[in-house]
């Protein structure tokens, strides 16, 4: 007899504990996806090392220089700074160090994104984690355990994983209404179906065979269960994680979410020149001789010796070019450096001084006998032969060159409608000649500038409502990377100071990166936008189909555990759309960077319609004015 009928729970209880524990299995499946980028750095190094004990600097160059020494397998955690370890072909690196002997090609991918291997020779850098391609090598251990560049990157990425963006303050608030709005709803809606029954007021039809009681309840629980706050507290930091470790694959790291969303509003980016803009590196361009003095040959051979075992950039210049040229080295004595000036010393007992160009003719009291470009973009240095009879012996022109893709950066990034400036403290010359070869205005290209006025350049772009990026790599750039908006460390060899002042750090010498940066934080915050959208729309039709809105147009009564369904597979629905930016490749994320430009032009289109839309509408209104105010002259004059 129906009248007896109850109507039991017990299967929708088991469905719901069941439908909503595997929506949140799911949902920690996809945020272990999510997080894979920290396990895979964690697991990049290597677990084993060939310790060489007993093993002194100066030996591996002799014959059985490697049997001085004994190789041990040790486990990497073990090693300690100023051990010596061999690494053979294939293996990867156990820790920080500097070759010591022979030298390789070493795969860098892990830590700047550069798909190509980078030559090592004795003295370079070599870092924990990258693969030696092609010879063996002996290293000496600088840095160990979480001191290495590899730890260092891990623990940035964690901290940007687990960092809030500002977005996300939005979705909590969002959410901290949402919670008490749906309990409101679900009471509201008990009460208005069971008001309803009890008023006569539903067809028997719908209440039966259960009564009106149970009818209503189903109402107010389906509403509990399918609301999904889960969604939208997810959308946000599901895709901040994903998007960081896609960053850290391609060499990018960010200081957080709030670094990443500021990116996604640049329009200006201020590059600094040497080692940013350009390589750093100088190149020795020309050898001008002093006829009877000495050959071009003999002028690099003596500038060799006397800059031998500096670190200033033009010794290195000029010592990288006698390396190539086959230059033996020759013997100097007496060698004295003088602040300022230059170096001057012994060579086959003749004394020779090679200093700048300014230095060489004030001690030479004339200047050199042919034309030098002593005001173009190149650095000039001169050698003398002092004595006696002292005259000019050469004259080295240097420059620094663009990187390979520098030009086409800047191009993207000015197609993409961003403002491109270059700031240097370098000379009017050679900053202009380097900006105008990379594709800059010349009316954006500022030279001869300090530190601090670099950031005051920054700060007053800021002030006219642009968001600025700095792109620098020295020292001198860490005010200016304070002070923008977001500020990028770049380069492989940037600085601590540069690194710590920047909101973001690029690990590699591939200026596109600067784009990779970029594209990241845009397709992140795409995803971020999407993930928002699905989420509410969801509650928006969830929400309303289960509390019985269409319940009068449909007659459909969505059960409890239909709805737990429901709600699981909405916040699996949004962390696999964060997953989404794992597929994107390096082109993917450039091409993000052009895409905003697209939108930003529709949405401007969009406003400059509407804004002339309303400019026609008040135009055609007080075209309108006059004609009734001349009618109401008329009547006026009438009653008179």
């Amino acid at each position: 007899d129906p009248r007896f009928c109850a109507m039991t729970f017990f299967e929708t209880s088991i469905m719901l504990f069941t439908l909503v524990s595997c929506g949140r299995w799911m949902e920690m499946k996809a945020k272990a996806k999510a997080s894979e980028a920290i396990t895979l750095l964690a697991t990049l190094s290597p677990s084993s090392a060939t310790k060489v004990e007993g093993w002194s600097e100066g030996e591996g160059g002799s014959e059985g220089g490697r049997g001085r020494g004994k190789e041990v397998v040790v486990h990497s955690c073990l090693l300690e700074v100023g051990d010596y370890v061999r690494v053979e072909e294939g293996k990867k690196i156990p820790a920080d160090g500097v070759i010591v002997e022979g030298s390789t090609s070493v795969d860098e991918a892990v830590m700047t994104g550069e798909g190509l291997p980078v030559s090592k020779g004795k003295g370079a850098e070599v870092l924990c984690a990258t693969v030696n391609v092609e010879h063996p090598f002996v290293m000496k251990v600088t840095r160990t355990g979480s001191r290495t560049t590899l730890s260092s990157i891990t623990l940035a990425v964690e901290d940007a994983q687990v960092s809030r963006a500002p977005i996300q303050n939005v979705a909590d608030r969002v959410v901290s209404v949402f919670i008490p709005a749906v309990v409101a709803i679900a009471a509201f809606d008990l009460a208005f179906w069971l008001l309803l029954s009890m008023l006569g007021a539903l067809p028997s039809s719908w209440t039966a065979p259960y009564g009106g009681f149970v009818f209503a309840l189903v109402f107010a629980i389906s509403t509990l269960v399918v609301a999904c706050p889960c969604a939208l507290g997810l959308a946000t930091p599901t895709a901040v994680m994903v998007g960081t470790g896609v960053g850290a694959k391609l060499g990018v790291l960010y200081k957080g979410g709030e670094a990443l969303q500021r990116a996604q509003n640049i329009n200006t980016i201020v590059f600094d020149k040497t080692g940013t803009l350009t390589s750093g590196i100088l190149l020795v361009k020309s050898i001008r001789v002093s006829n009877g003095v000495c050959t071009e040959q003999q002028a690099l051979q003596l500038a060799a010796a006397l800059e031998r075992g500096r670190s200033h950039p033009v010794a290195s210049a000029i010592m990288r070019e006698a390396k190539e040229r086959g230059l033996e080295a020759v013997t100097v004595t007496s060698l004295e450096s003088i602040p300022g000036e230059g170096v001057s010393a012994m060579v086959r007992d003749r004394p020779f001084f090679i200093g700048s160009l300014k230095a060489c003719e004030k001690r030479v009291g004339s200047s050199f006998p042919t034309n030098v470009d002593v005001d173009g973009a190149a650095t000039v240095v001169g050698l003398i032969e002092e004595g006696a009879n002292r005259r000019f012996a050469a004259v080295f022109e240097l420059k620094d060159t663009l990187r390979p893709d520098a030009k086409s950066t800047v191009q993207f990034l000015r197609e993409s409608g961003m403002t491109v400036l270059l700031v240097s403290g370098d000379r009017q010359s050679a900053v202009t000649e380097m900006g105008q070869s990379a594709g800059i205005l010349e009316e954006n290209i500022y030279a001869e500038v300090k530190p601090v006025d670099k950031a005051r350049i920054v700060e007053r772009l800021s002030r006219e409502g642009k968001t600025v990026a700095m792109v620098g790599d020295g020292i001198n750039d860490g005010p200016s990377l304070a002070a923008a908006n977001v500020g990028i460390a770049f380069g492989g060899n940037v600085s601590d100071i540069a690194a710590e002042a920047a909101d973001i750090t690029v690990r590699g010498d591939r200026l596109e990166q600067v784009l990779l940066a970029l594209g990241t934080s845009f397709a992140t915050f795409r995803t971020i936008r999407r993930n928002l959208l699905l989420s509410t729309l969801y509650n928006l039709l969830a929400i309303p189909l289960s509390s019985g809105l269409f319940f009068p147009i449909i007659h459909v009564q969505v059960p409890p555990y239909v709805c737990a369904a429901a709600m699981a597979v909405s916040s699996t629905c949004v962390v696999g759309s964060s997953l989404l930016l794992r597929r994107y490749s390096a082109d993917g994320l450039i091409s993000e960077v052009k895409k905003r430009k697209q939108e930003r032009n529709s949405i401007d289109a969009r406003i400059e319609r509407f804004l002339s839309l309303i400019d026609r509408r008040s135009r055609t209104q007080s075209r309108r004015q006059p004609s009734e105010d001349s009618e109401s002259l008329l009547s006026g004059t009438n009653q008179r």
